[in-house]
């Protein structure tokens, strides 16, 4: 399993870093070298509605303890939560000088729907193979905020090649009541934290602008919290990262005002060590938490220059 992460880690992250720099070689070649410098906009804010839809995994195993050891391999302690939301962005980008620029983003989910959630609330079952479940009404809540500085590698011919790096906070709230009465209620909290580096290319006309960036983090942190009454496990995951593509375009309205669309992608895979209990085995047990998560955002933006 290690294994494979680090090989899939490794591959993407090649992928994502040359992605840029073909562009950069390509852009430049094809611009003229006495063309104009980018156009000196100090600050570049939008508001964006986006929608939010993918999945969270969750999956525990402990080879070494012998209850779990009698798990089949094909019914594996997993745990998926669906995301599918509406997302408010706030986006300011400053730029006092002309080789860099300082940029802040928030992010708050609003009018959340619900989804059903199965989870297995005794292990005996799982081991004699007959099933013990029980189900949820989940509702999910995320809120974000990310600062990020930006220097400029090269610029000319509305277009701007960047470095960025940064540090954003992410935290996910999935609150469920059960469907049948007797059963506690769900709580799962994961909050990362996320130092990231990345490289952005920028283009910006008299009546449309563009950008496309990609982040990587090997550094990500998550710390989560699995919590459904008959079960609960507490784990830190310190290995792995993410990596994100964004893009947007917009076309001018006037000179300062401009509206357009946006995507974001992001994957994250993470593993690190956690401890859980059934509540009616008593005690903890170690166990070796994997989560990932696929999410994808796309919206329009209304987008105001200074």
């Amino acid at each position: 399993m290690c294994f494979q992460f680090g090989t899939r880690m490794d591959f993407l992250m090649r992928i994502a870093f040359k992605i840029p720099v073909v562009v950069l070689i390509l852009v430049t070649c094809a611009s003229s070298c006495y063309a104009e410098d980018y156009p000196g906009i100090r600050i570049d804010s939008s508001f964006r509605v986006e929608y939010l839809f993918g999945r969270l995994n969750n999956r525990l195993s402990d080879p070494t303890n012998p209850v779990y050891q009698v798990i089949p391999d094909f019914l594996p302690l997993r745990l998926d939560l669906l995301s599918r939301m509406a997302v408010l962005t706030g986006f300011v980008e400053i730029s006092p000088y002309p080789v860099i620029s300082g940029r802040l983003v928030g992010s708050v989910s609003v009018a959340e729907g619900t989804f059903p959630v199965r989870r297995l609330i005794d292990v005996t079952a799982i081991i004699n193979q007959t099933g013990n479940w029980a189900r949820w009404e989940v509702k999910p809540d995320l809120d974000t905020w990310e600062v990020a500085g930006l220097y400029h590698l090269w610029n000319a011919a509305g277009y701007r090649f960047s470095f960025t790096a940064g540090y954003r906070s992410e935290r996910w709230l999935f609150h469920g009541e059960p469907t049948v009465a007797g059963i506690g209620t769900l709580r799962d909290e994961y909050s990362s934290s996320i130092p990231f580096i990345g490289l952005q290319t920028s283009m910006l006309f008299p009546w449309w602008k563009a950008r496309f960036e990609v982040l990587g983090s090997p550094f990500m942190n998550r710390k989560a919290t699995i919590d459904n009454g008959a079960f609960r496990a507490q784990g830190n995951g310190t290995n792995g990262g993410l990596l994100e593509f964004q893009m947007e375009g917009s076309v001018g309205l006037t000179p300062s005002l401009f509206l357009g669309i946006n995507a974001c992608y992001s994957y994250q895979e993470l593993y690190g060590n956690s401890t859980a209990s059934f509540r009616d085995l008593g005690g903890n047990t170690t166990f070796t938490l994997y989560t990932t998560a696929d999410l994808l955002r796309i919206g329009f933006d209304i987008n105001v220059l200074f």
